[in-house]
């Protein structure tokens, strides 16, 4: 196949035909790029929210089968929740060692810190226990970049039962500063 066309003229784009076309994708990816750093945040926030109420009842769920405490708590270890830790750098569900191993505690969980997320809490852990018997309820708020147009909230039931916040009641439950 020959680079000429029917008219006996070289085939191909002018130079005026190769600007206009760089200049249309240029505006185009302009417009685009805003509109897909939101997506990317909204993603983020949302694996981060539904990581977290997915280890909720986890937990809720071990303690009810085990018929032992397990808890959620920021940065523990096979040695338990320590009594300072930030939500933030990430968490980690824990429940009592099984029998026969060297651990104090077995880690169900362990999640690290969400990237381009803040978490925050107002309790320092959260005990789940069996069925019978009251768990610790609270909130856990997340926020990012955008402030607090975005933020999320988990609110914890007394009986342990995780519930995701309305836009209202989790602007109003946590305060995010972008």
């Amino acid at each position: 196949m020959t680079p000429w066309s029917s008219t006996g003229r070289l085939a191909g784009l002018t130079l005026l035909e190769l600007l206009l076309t760089v200049a249309v994708g240029a505006v185009l990816l302009t417009l685009g790029v805003p509109g897909f750093r939101h997506l990317i945040l909204e993603a983020r926030m949302t694996a981060a929210v539904n990581t977290m109420v997915h280890d909720l009842h986890l937990a809720r769920q071990v303690a009810n089968l085990r018929g032992e405490t397990v808890t959620l708590c920021p940065a523990a270890t096979t040695g338990g929740c320590p009594k300072s830790g930030a939500w933030r750098d990430g968490w980690a569900v824990i429940a009592p060692a099984l029998a026969g191993t060297p651990n104090r505690f077995q880690l169900l969980a362990v999640r690290d810190r969400p990237t381009g997320v803040e978490v925050h809490s107002n309790r320092r852990a959260y005990a789940f226990r069996p069925a019978t018997r009251r768990d610790t309820n609270g909130t856990i708020g997340f926020c990012d970049s955008r402030g607090p147009a975005a933020v999320r909230a988990v609110v914890v039931s007394p009986t342990g039962r995780p519930r995701l916040a309305s836009s209202a009641e989790a602007r109003a439950r946590i305060k995010c500063y972008s």
